[in-house]
């Protein structure tokens, strides 16, 4: 983790701190609430697995938060995943695509209402609960923009 991603953290903090001490701690209690909620309507509950080659899990992709994106980037554990180790599989796409072929020109293009597989090789994760980090750029919008999954990685098998 670098300088920049704990300071965009405490940047987080403080801006929930602030609206706590504006609005009142039921204000940040719904805040929270609707956070997790966009969470578990992003993440398919249940799919981080083991494979044969590493770990996959599956994004629903709600029309919340859809677009082209000039660049993505996984961490499994804190620990980044090397763009060449990554790839993304949209459903009815028919093939993966690696994350190193990923720009501007030609971005992940997320649809609403599209399963997004991702796949990331790595070795057999231990047991316990891991975190999951996948960080999009928008090509529009060019702040960077992040999902976090918190789950047990299950037994799968390759698609």
């Amino acid at each position: 983790m670098g300088l920049r991603e704990i300071a965009l953290d405490f940047s987080l903090l403080r801006q929930g701190l602030s609206i706590e001490h504006e609005f009142g701690a039921a204000a940040f209690a719904e805040l929270v609430r609707v956070g997790r909620f966009l969470e578990h309507a992003f993440y398919e509950s249940g799919s981080l697995c083991r494979t044969e080659r590493g770990v996959t899990f599956v994004l629903l992709n709600p029309p919340l938060r859809m677009g082209a994106f000039g660049s993505a980037r996984l961490l499994f554990d804190g620990v980044p995943v090397a763009a060449e180790r990554s790839s993304f599989e949209v459903e009815g796409g028919g093939h993966s695509r690696p994350f190193s072929e990923i720009d501007p020109l030609h971005p992940m293009v997320l649809a609403p209402g599209q399963r997004v597989r991702f796949f990331m090789e790595l070795d057999p994760p231990g047991p316990g609960r891991h975190e999951v980090r996948l960080e999009l750029k928008s090509v529009a919008i060019p702040p960077l923009v992040w999902i976090e999954i918190f789950d047990t990685v299950r037994a799968g098998t390759d698609p």
